[in-house]
């Protein structure tokens, strides 16, 4: 097998395990996450939404998509969520 995929295999395992062991954090608690990355949405320990964010804008795009005010082309979480609820009432 190529060395470097050996070595993409060991790193995604790594990062994998340091996700798995990052702690749970609310929205309030944004000035605690890295600029960058992947983010995970739960609700009631069960995993809604994964996105990824680059350019340092993690904490911008959290805000964004997590904010009831903003319409379904800048809030995709949010949109995607409000249009479930509403598939369940009718």
């Amino acid at each position: 097998m190529n060395v470097d995929v050996l070595h993409v295999d060991d790193k995604m395992h790594e990062l994998m395990k340091n996700l798995l062991n990052s702690p749970l954090l609310s929205r309030d608690s944004l000035n605690e996450i890295p600029s960058n990355g992947l983010y995970i949405f739960y609700e009631e320990d069960k995993l809604i939404y994964v996105g990824i964010s680059s350019k340092n804008r993690m904490n911008k795009r959290i805000i964004g998509q997590s904010r009831k005010s903003a319409g379904h082309n800048k809030a995709t979480f949010a949109f995607n969520i409000a249009k479930k609820m509403y598939l369940k009432i009718t």
